[in-house]
């Protein structure tokens, strides 16, 4: 068996690491499974092949490792019993007939796990020849660059974090191996203070880089995600609601919900508006258990109007221009649609039951279009006043009550347990809205269970994961609600999006992907369709007032208020003015993480910059007089290790005068041998000088001068 040094341990260590960031992808674009289990079996190819181990003994060894991580993946038979080599066997014959029909992509995870073993078995080998005999890894660590890179920009896979470890672990390896070359060729008394130093001075400036390129500020994109400029450049439709990883942006198909999403900023339009409102796309009514559909139950189109005349309503205008290569049906608006004041001749019609604004005659909306809108103030007082469905007309009990027969019941027995203690439709509505932006669920839009043919959407996340997006929120929150024959619908569209610019009147708002969103619409005689937003971390824009004073509802509250004693409010409002002070002095550039990391780094530098004068005065302190006699003895010991430390080691055969005329060669002087002679007389004779002679003070200050410069 070979030996092997700690220096060659690390490095190898290293290059482990670096291949394991080949593997972190594997799970979020492909539907490789037990990737720990992967992980850990190449770290014990790795140890094998560090080992240097008898070639047979060595593919003995891995070839166990192999077997055991695939039974431990696949298999529940005994491991290498009959039964167990009996599928082992089948799996063989099964993929080679595959193979040799030309049948690639059909054969079984088993043969594809084993393909992947065998090849991280392979590249086991390929880095310690790089590694340890080449010691170049610059080839490959560019390869693991430009394969995270592809990986980030065209799949799901966010390497934010790899990037950052591939900087530390590939330079870090880089400066090793470089300086394990230049020690290779160095003086043997020059090799460790070499290899300390330049392995330092490397971590160092990796370090400092990292934190630097973290901490810095850092400007947007300039082509944030070149998918969909590849999909609208090949006519490409983008969008989905289908089960699976989706690229999260305005969905047509909405009949089946579930599943994760990409996230995806590419801008889709910019408006100047007059107000901050969400962007409306289309509303539907019919519930499937599974998603939503449009169900026209009525003969007649009704009117698609939000506001009914008793409400207060303020018209603004908007002019929406859409990004390049970026075209929908749909005309997106905020609030309830008015009139087309100017899209170059082309007028549009609102769908009377969906909502859904669309250019007269078919086709995509205009490039750039201006409408006129109305956003209303919802008055508490009278929505508070709907205690039953009464009044409700025929048409919006029809359409807006439906639940599929398939609904379990304890999705009703919920619904009735949070609006036990209320009696009118607001106050039920605020407080399903309230129990779903709670602490019970969690807002993810990865790793989404996808419902079985048997699985209800909303039963399914209220009961099971209780974890997703908009679409899991604002369904549940219409089904629950409905459960109640609370008249509901489910409208789909965009957040306001971001704010690029203002003037007094109007805000410039950017609308990306991003912002595609979906909430609930509750209705009430006399008031209209009321927006409510139950997805946690969206601020909707939506005004609550009452009308008696005029006041904002800024939070609903699920009992009356209490009179708060005077000096908890005084304690809430001295709290609140610390965390005000504390966020205004981090926008005004306060003291903020980086700092001390950065007066660290500088230290460091000054500290290796200045550490030779350091090492001077720390030796001359600490060695400044070597005593007589017995401590003579013990400061001589210790001056042989501070040597040691240095880099100038002692041979194992070799004798405390045959390493004092070695070192008198290095250190240019013959002080350590007149050291070495006083030593002995002092150790073997065991006879303590009256006083310490001039001549060995003498030659342990010019040791110690010359060791330490």
């Amino acid at each position: 068996m070979s030996t092997r040094t700690p220096k060659q341990a690390v490095v190898f260590m290293l290059a482990f690491l670096l291949l394991m960031e080949w593997l972190v992808p594997l799970p979020a674009v492909t539907d490789t499974g037990f990737i720990h289990i992967f992980m850990i079996v190449a770290a014990i190819y790795f140890l094998i092949m560090f080992l240097q181990l008898p070639n047979w003994l060595t593919l003995l060894l891995m070839s166990g490792v192999t077997l055991y991580g695939l039974h431990h993946i696949f298999f529940h038979e005994p491991f290498l019993g009959a039964a167990w080599w009996q599928v082992v066997a089948d799996e063989f014959v099964v993929n080679y007939q595959l193979l040799m029909n030309g049948a690639f992509i059909e054969v079984t995870d088993f043969f594809r796990s084993l393909m992947l073993l065998i090849l991280l078995a392979i590249m086991s080998y390929l880095m310690y020849f790089w590694v340890i005999y080449v010691q170049r890894i610059f080839f490959f660590l560019a390869l693991t660059v430009v394969y995270v890179a592809v990986m980030d920009t065209f799949t799901a896979y966010d390497a934010t974090g790899a990037m950052v470890r591939i900087v530390l672990l590939g330079f870090t390896l880089l400066a090793l191996l470089k300086a394990y070359r230049l020690t290779a060729s160095a003086a043997p008394g020059e090799r460790g203070a070499l290899l300390f130093r330049w392995s330092l001075g490397a971590f160092v400036i990796v370090a400092a880089a990292v934190l630097a390129g973290t901490a810095a500020p850092k400007a947007e994109p300039q082509w944030p995600d070149p998918v969909p400029f590849i999909e609208s450049a090949a006519g490409i439709e983008g969008g989905g609601g289908g089960p699976g990883v989706q690229r999260i942006g305005y969905s047509t198909e909405d009949s089946r919900l579930g599943g994760g999403f990409e996230m995806d900023d590419s801008p889709v339009f910019q408006a100047e508006v007059e107000h901050t409102e969400y962007w409306r796309g289309e509303s539907l009514n019919h519930y499937t258990g599974h998603g939503w559909e449009e169900n026209r139950t009525v003969e007649e189109q009704p009117d698609y109007t939000l506001y009914e005349d008793e409400v207060d309503t303020e018209a603004g205008t908007a002019e929406v221009q859409f990004a390049e290569n970026v075209s929908y049906d749909p005309w997106f608006y905020p609030g309830e649609f008015q009139q087309v004041l100017n899209s170059s001749g082309e007028q549009a019609e609102a769908d009377g039951f969906t909502g859904e604004l669309r250019t007269q005659g078919g086709g995509s909306a205009p490039p750039s279009y201006t409408l006129g809108y109305e956003t209303a103030s919802f008055p508490i007082e009278r929505m508070q006043e709907v205690t039953t469905n009464e009044s409700d007309p025929a048409h919006v009990t029809e359409q807006f009550t439906q639940v599929p027969d398939t609904l379990p019941d304890r999705v009703a027995d919920l619904a009735e347990e949070l609006t036990e203690d209320y009696d009118n439709r607001y106050d039920q509505a605020r407080a399903v809205e309230d129990y779903l932006t709670g602490q019970e669920f969690v807002y993810d839009t990865e790793n989404i269970p996808v419902p079985g043919e048997n699985e209800d959407y909303v039963d399914q996340f209220l009961f099971e994961s209780q974890r997703g997006y908009c679409d899991n929120f604002s369904t549940s929150m219409a089904v629950l609600l409905r459960t109640l024959d609370i008249p509901t619908r489910w409208v789909k569209g965009f957040t306001p999006g971001e704010e690029v610019d203002y003037t007094t009147e109007t805000t410039t708002r950017e609308v990306r992907n991003d912002n595609a969103h979906s909430w609930v619409e509750v209705y009430f005689p006399e008031v209209g369709w009321v927006p409510f937003e139950p997805t946690p971390g969206f601020s909707d824009s939506f005004s609550y007032v009452y009308e008696e004073s005029g006041e904002s509802e800024e939070e609903w509250e699920p009992s009356e208020p209490e009179t708060p004693e005077f000096p908890e409010e005084d304690e809430e409002e001295e709290e609140t003015e610390e965390e005000d002070t504390a966020e205004a002095a981090g926008e005004s550039g306060g003291f903020n993480w980086w700092q001390p990391a950065l007066a660290a780094l500088i230290l460091a530098g000054g500290l290796i910059y200045f550490r030779r004068n350091l090492v001077k005065l720390w030796m001359r302190r600490r060695y400044q007089s070597p005593g007589r006699g017995a401590g003579f003895v013990r400061s001589y010991e210790s001056l042989l290790r501070l040597l040691h430390l240095l880099g100038w080691k002692r041979g194992p055969h070799e004798t405390l005068r045959e390493y004092a005329v070695r070192m008198d060669e290095i250190l240019e002087t013959d002080s350590l041998r007149t050291l070495t002679e006083h030593y002995e007389r002092q150790f073997y004779g065991r006879k303590a000088d009256e006083g310490m002679p001039d001549h060995i003070a003498e030659a342990w200050r010019d040791v110690v001068g010359r060791a330490g410069a």
